[in-house]
């Protein structure tokens, strides 16, 4: 199975220009940003296997990425294809999550967690000691995940300006021609 990068950033840069196709139709701008959260997985997924030089060739798995000669060679600007990936990924797998608040549902189910660790490992089962516990942990973590959920906001808030997007979805689809040409 070849999963070629060159068609990810197409199909990533087309699904950042939903401002533009937001002006034709509106369902039609929601189904595609529907489909963008999909495409960004994959895309962040790609550029870490990418950026980890992972060997999916023994999964049965080919990405079908030129060598660094070959993208210099084309265009001094196509090594910078990965840096547009992860960015690209990020902007789409963002889009429908950024108002979720999800600091406070990953806290909850940690304290929990935290809570059978301690009844389990530890064998306490005093109400007193696993509210402790509970609560010690909820608060930890609630207060690390909200910065963590914050600066992510932020760069969700960045990456989901019109112009932002529009240029990105630019530079995805030229990026994954000039690779295709190659």
């Amino acid at each position: 199975m070849i999963l070629p990068v060159a068609y990810m950033l197409i199909a990533g840069g087309l699904a950042a220009l939903t401002p533009l196709i937001g002006r034709i139709s509106k369902g039609l701008s929601k189904f595609v940003s529907f489909l963008g959260f999909f495409v960004g997985i994959a895309v962040i997924a790609v550029s870490v296997v990418l950026a980890l030089d992972l060997n999916l060739a023994r999964f049965g798995l080919e990405l079908g990425v030129p060598t660094g000669s070959q993208l210099t060679t084309r265009s001094p600007w196509l090594q910078y294809f990965l840096p547009v990936m992860v960015i690209l990924g990020t902007l789409l797998f963002s889009r429908p999550i950024r108002n979720a608040r999800w600091a406070s549902l990953v806290s909850l189910g940690l304290g929990v967690l935290g809570v059978y660790g301690v009844r389990v490992l530890l064998g306490v089962g005093t109400t007193v000691v696993l509210g402790v516990v509970f609560l010690i942990i909820t608060v930890l973590a609630y207060a690390i995940l909200r910065f963590v959920e914050d600066v992510f906001d932020f760069v969700a808030t960045f990456l989901a300006l019109p112009p932002v997007e529009i240029i990105l979805g630019i530079v995805g689809v030229y990026f994954g021609i000039l690779i295709l040409s190659i």
